[in-house]
């Protein structure tokens, strides 16, 4: 991957500066009181269209789609991105509403931008995982 540029950095700071916003925020909080593994038929009953969560979900949604849209396409740097505040995007929550929605109404691209970017932060997180092992190891023979 190319080195980051200051445009990739505004990029991010523009993200960053969404995503800490009062909007986002309070959709956030929300986010984490959604229970897991929801089916779309019990979101829409607890969440109904024009609800307060329907608007907190949508918000999320509409957030790390448009973060997976970007960096599929190269206009958002994955290392600095994840690195700094990316790398658990939240698809668990929403995966079994996504999949029933897809279904539901005909669109198998729904939502594949924020499952990729959830797919992406994953890997990159093992990657950087091993790598930290690996510099902590290397640290601890150069010192025996």
């Amino acid at each position: 991957m190319p080195r980051p540029t200051k445009q990739d950095a505004q990029v991010l700071l523009t993200l960053m500066d969404i995503f800490l916003s009062d909007s986002v925020r309070e959709a956030r909080k929300w986010w984490r009181t959604l229970q897991d593994g929801l089916s779309l038929e019990e979101f829409e009953k607890r969440f109904p269209r024009g609800s307060e969560g329907w608007e907190h979900f949508s918000t999320m949604a509409i957030f790390w789609e448009t973060a997976g849209s970007l960096m599929r396409r190269g206009l958002l740097h994955e290392e600095i991105a994840f690195d700094t505040f990316m790398d658990a995007p939240p698809w668990g929550k929403i995966e079994r509403i996504m999949h029933d929605r897809r279904k539901r109404e005909k669109a198998p691209a729904e939502g594949e931008n924020f499952e990729w970017i959830a797919k992406r932060a994953r890997t990159w997180v093992k990657k950087r995982e091993a790598a930290i092992r690996r510099e902590v190891a290397s640290a601890h023979r150069g010192r025996g």
